[in-house]
């Protein structure tokens, strides 16, 4: 049996099992539900995102709608544009 813990879209923790004949087939089933789970969230995530596409999510869908200080969000929109993207941009080449 392989288990692992799994935050969902709502920020809710839940504990996901899978069984197999063996550890190995049962943490590729764990791996594969997950990997189904996580699809199934945002469709401009997928399973290895860029920094820059979980930094701009971050701030449409955390940072905008949220009731933070004006203040706060420019500092967190400053934040991921002068020290994530850069560094994004610089370690994939472009």
């Amino acid at each position: 049996m392989a288990r692992a813990r799994y935050r969902d879209e709502t920020r809710t923790t839940r504990l996901v099992e899978r069984r197999g004949s063996t550890g190995a087939r049962a943490e590729r089933a764990l791996v594969g539900a997950l990997t189904d789970m996580a699809a199934h969230v945002d469709g401009d995530i997928g399973p290895n995102p860029r920094l820059r596409v979980l930094g701009g999510h971050w701030l449409r869908t955390v940072i905008g709608p949220s009731d933070r200080a004006t203040g706060a969000k420019y500092r967190y929109r400053y934040t991921v544009g002068r020290q994530v993207t850069p560094r994004a941009r610089w370690a994939n080449g472009s």
